[in-house]
């Protein structure tokens, strides 16, 4: 819900423009630019959402949908992550709400409401809410898992792009002798982004830009001169619409990950990266074959079908001379 939506959501609820700029201490005119994309600050959506009465009727939709479909879908506006952010520092996570409720009136909101149908009907989002994870990409990083075998108790696991929180959950139970969301942790997780999230016990958050060199010290010193088992990664860029300046932005992370990957897996460690089909992908393939001894893609079946997204696992670092 990006905040176009979020304040027509707003004026619907209260009223008017009017009304609304009073409740959230702004310029009405301030509100109209916000709509024609002017960047509107953190707390002020929060404040915006918060007049719109969506700390009752959409906590789920804000939280897990907003989070799923930044992970999901690159394409996205940057009010967005800016809904994100504000979101999450709002809401405890560990609570269920009830299901979002939205009126629908103009062809705008028809689409969102589409979205919102499919988003609540999804299988993986129905299991996330019931298994109490923060959003159905812990079912991509499982299967994964699954798969390959890759994620065991005794390890030391690195989360990168981790926020909302939700692989960090799923390895965190993995970790559990018996696979619990609480309690008894034996292993080591790191997890890292450049947004904040909410705490998952047993998990060391760093929040930080991974791409700057100050950031990446603290990771470095948080593995205490160890080496990790697993480095997974879900870090998508910002795009710009432009194809080759996206291409070197995604390329550009996974590159990091790769060279992080490469100066901290054990030998036999594994590391996964999203990554998306386009023109940094061949290159992206062949750096992998370049550093792993088994490169494997994988498209899991909780990505949605109109995702360009997929997976690259990377398993047995290659000898270097």
């Amino acid at each position: 819900m990006n905040i176009v939506e979020t304040i027509e959501r707003a004026v619907e609820k209260v009223g008017s423009q009017r009304k609304l700029a009073e409740l959230v201490g702004t310029p009405e005119q301030n509100l109209s630019g916000f709509k024609k994309g002017r960047p509107c600050s953190y707390q002020k959506h929060a404040e915006i959402a918060a007049a719109a009465g969506m700390h009752e009727e959409a906590r789920h939709i804000l939280i897990q949908g907003i989070a799923d479909s930044l992970r999901d879908d690159v394409e996205h506006e940057a009010q967005a992550k800016a809904g994100l952010l504000a979101m999450l520092q709002a809401f405890p996570l560990e609570q269920t709400p009830p299901e979002p409720v939205m009126k629908v009136k103009t062809q705008s909101k028809k689409v969102n409401k589409a979205w919102l149908n499919d988003h609540v009907n999804d299988t993986y989002v129905k299991l996330a809410k019931l298994e109490g994870f923060r959003a159905r990409a812990a079912y991509k990083l499982k299967e994964i898992d699954e798969q390959f075998g890759l994620i065991r108790p005794g390890q030391i696991v690195v989360d990168l792009g981790s926020t909302p929180g939700a692989w960090s959950q799923y390895v965190r139970r993995r970790l559990s002798p018996q696979g619990a969301a609480s309690g008894t942790l034996n292993g080591t997780i790191i997890s890292l982004d450049i947004l904040p999230m909410e705490p998952v016990e047993g998990v060391l958050f760093i929040q930080g830009d991974f791409r700057e060199p100050d950031v990446l010290a603290q990771l470095e010193e948080a593995m205490q001169g160890r080496q990790a088992d697993v480095v997974v990664s879900d870090m998508a860029p910002n795009l710009s619409g432009i194809g080759a300046t996206d291409a070197a932005r995604i390329e550009h992370l996974v590159e990091l990950a790769v060279d992080f990957a490469s100066q901290h897996l054990k030998p036999e460690g594994a590391l996964v990266v999203k990554l998306f089909h386009g023109g940094a992908y061949a290159p992206l393939v062949q750096l992998f074959k370049d550093t792993f001894r088994l490169v494997k893609p994988v498209k899991p079946k909780a990505s949605r079908d109109k995702s360009s997204e997929t997976f690259l696992v990377g398993i047995g670092l290659k000898k270097t001379v």
